[in-house]
Order: structure tokens, then C-alpha cells, then sequence
């Protein structure tokens, strides 16, 4: 009491709380966020994980758990391993203590980790298996998932996980001085919804109960969105003698991604779901890729299946001496932030070159973009 009235409803209290607040309102430390494919690009190099260091597996495994649970550094610190369940596909671990984000009522007691098969290499349930397996004799009692990769191989701090965090985002490119390691958790959210992802499963992924709490400080703009909002600004880019003029729904949709709303919702919305198709679309056929390559297409090796090839040709369609039909083709595409006329062909528009050979039955042998 002061005065006879409480501290909060003191006048001049008050009065000065509001003018700190309009000198130094609250708001979001960034204004947009990095984008988390370069920290994929990093860890797929991390591969085949029976290969690789301890520390390096444990560095991929910490990251990629963030990126599949967009996960505070205090919820990696409290992962253990009293009541690990191990499933078919998924390992589900138990936290050892509250979360930020328990309150009553809503409480998080456990993650579930699930496989990737489209891409084994960021596959955090393989990963995780290994590292389990690797750490089993030297982490003792220790029932922490996270333990220091040189000895005495005790459990790590929260200040080392997120160490190891920032040495992940550092090695793929992201810049340190404008990013914290707990950027990583808007960065996954950012890009889930940039890929269409229902807010209700970002919440439940994230464990917020309010949408409020991802739009205003973990929703922001992909950093890859802001320079191509740089270079819209001309809606033309220049390469050589040659000018490209940048599609209309692009510089639309960038507009969209720094909320300079100029468009109906329904439109932008529209625009959305467009960008969003073409992150489908790549994100498919890198799968497709990393499965079924080596199945489909196989490059003979022995001098025999070579022989064999060049009689089918010569007994089917009567070409002689030959080892397949060779051909390619210009696929046309946007040039590529300095590529100059590394692109350009002699028909005159930018493309990368698709060769193929085939067999005497149409059949891929080798390809090369």
C-alpha cells in the first residue's frame, strides 16, 4: 500500500509504466528467420551416421530433433532415457522434468520422434538409433539422452546443447551475430507454414495452446523471401545482354511473406498455396531421387553387361557397335542469381542440360544434369 492504495493503482506508477512501454514497447527480437533448408543441405553431408564421429552424430541428432519438434534448448536438456519406448518406426522419450510451457492443465510429458524414409540421411529415428547404440557403454548411469562426445562423457548443460546448436547453424551458413541458437525453433515454424502445414499441427508440434503466440513472435518471414523481395523491387533482373523479368505471382506472394497487403486474403492465400506447391514438388522429387535412383537407373560396371547391351541393340534395331543412344535436352529455366551466361545456350534462353543414354529397350543406363 501507498497512500492508501495499492502499488498498481498508483497514478504516477502508472502514468510511468506507460511511458516506458511507449519508449520501449515489446516486440519480437527478429523480424524474419533463416532459412532451415540450408541446415538440411549441412546435414545430409553428415552421412552414411556409421561412418561419422561421435561428436558429429551428436551434433546432427541435436538438430535434428529441433527441426522435427521445433523443441526449446530446455526440452533437449530434460529428453531421457527412463521409460524409452521404441516402436516400428518411432521412439517416444520422456521428459525428466516441467517444460517452459507446462502450466495446469496442459501439460507436455513426452515427444515422439518418427522415421523419414524418403531421405535416410535425415532420418532422426536412424540417427538416433545409432547414437544410442554408440553411447550405451560409455554414458554409465547416466539416463540423460545428451552426453559430452569426449570423456568422462558425463550429461551435458543446456548452455553445451545449445552450444552445439549454434556450431550446426554456423558450419551451414547462418550468421551468428544475428541469430541465437532459440531462433531455430521460429526458423521450423516459419517454414512448416510456409509449406502449408495446419496452424493446429504447428501449435500441437510446437506445444502452444494459442495461435496468438506463433503469429506475433514465431511467424516470420523467410530470410531467402527477403532477398528475392530485393530484387523484385526493378521486377527485372539482368544477366549479360539478356533481360528476365521476374514473374508477377512471385513478387506478389513476396509481397505477401513482409505483410505489404495489397491484395484480397482470398488471393494471397491463393499465392500461398502456389509457392507452396513448388516446395512440394522439389521436396518430392528429392525423395524420389534418394530411393529409387539406384534401383532404376544402374550404370553397368563390368565389361560383359556392356557386351550385352551393344548385341541387343545390334540384333533389335541394327545398330552396330555402339554401347546406347545418347541424347539431351535444354530444360529451360530462371537464371540463377549470378550465373551470368554460365546458363545461356545458343537459342538463346537460360537452361541446364539433361542427358540421357539408353538401352535397346528404352531403358535408362546413365543420366546427367
Amino acid at each position: 500500500m501507498f497512500n492508501g492504495v495499492t502499488v498498481g493503482s498508483n497514478a504516477t506508477i502508472i502514468r510511468f509504466l506507460k511511458g516506458v512501454y511507449n519508449l520501449r514497447p515489446s516486440e519480437p527480437r527478429y523480424s524474419e528467420t533463416w532459412d532451415v533448408s540450408k541446415v538440411f543441405n549441412f546435414l545430409r553431408k553428415l552421412s552414411p551416421v556409421k561412418y561419422i564421429s561421435l561428436k558429429d552424430l551428436t551434433l546432427k541428432l541435436v538438430m535434428l530433433i529441433v527441426l522435427s519438434t521445433a523443441c526449446r534448448t530446455q526440452s533437449l536438456f530434460l529428453l531421457c532415457l527412463d521409460n524409452l519406448v521404441k516402436g516400428k518406426d518411432s521412439y517416444t522419450l520422456f521428459y525428466s522434468g516441467l517444460l517452459k510451457q507446462n502450466r495446469p492443465g496442459f501439460n507436455v510429458h513426452f515427444v515422439e520422434l518418427f522415421a523419414y524414409p524418403p531421405d535416410r540421411r535425415l532420418c532422426v529415428f536412424t540417427v538416433l538409433k545409432e547414437y544410442l547404440m554408440r553411447t550405451a557403454q560409455a554414458r554409465g548411469n547416466s539416463q540423460k539422452l545428451f552426453i559430452s562426445y569426449v570423456k568422462p562423457f558425463k550429461a551435458v548443460s543446456r548452455e553445451t546443447i545449445s552450444r552445439w546448436i549454434k556450431t550446426v547453424m554456423s558450419k551451414s551458413g547462418i550468421n551468428l551475430k544475428s541469430y541465437s541458437s532459440h531462433s531455430a525453433r521460429s526458423a521450423v515454424v516459419s517454414k512448416a507454414f510456409h509449406n502449408l502445414i495446419p496452424v493446429e499441427c504447428i501449435l500441437r508440434r510446437a506445444g502452444w495452446t494459442s495461435e496468438k503466440t506463433f503469429a506475433k513472435f514465431y511467424k516470420k518471414p523467410i530470410e531467402s523471401d527477403e532477398q528475392r523481395f530485393q530484387r523484385a523491387q526493378t521486377c527485372e533482373e539482368t544477366s549479360g545482354n539478356t533481360i528476365v523479368n521476374v514473374p508477377d505471382y512471385e513478387v506478389k506472394s513476396v509481397f505477401d511473406s513482409t505483410t505489404v497487403k495489397k491484395e484480397t486474403s482470398q488471393h494471397s492465400l491463393h499465392l500461398e498455396k502456389i509457392e507452396g506447391i513448388f516446395y512440394l514438388v522439389v521436396q518430392v522429387c528429392e525423395a524420389i531421387i534418394s530411393e529409387y535412383a539406384e534401383d532404376v537407373i544402374k550404370t553397368p560396371s563390368e565389361e560383359d553387361k556392356w557386351r550385352a547391351i551393344s548385341q541387343e541393340l545390334s540384333d533389335t534395331w541394327q545398330f552396330h557397335h555402339v554401347l546406347g543412344a545418347l541424347d539431351g535436352k535444354y530444360v529451360a529455366i530462371k537464371c540463377p542469381a549470378g550465373g551470368c551466361s554460365k546458363y545461356f545456350n545458343y537459342k538463346g534462353f537460360h537452361s541446364i542440360v539433361l542427358m540421357g543414354l539408353v538401352d535397346a529397350n528404352h531403358k535408362f543406363k546413365w543420366v546427367n544434369v
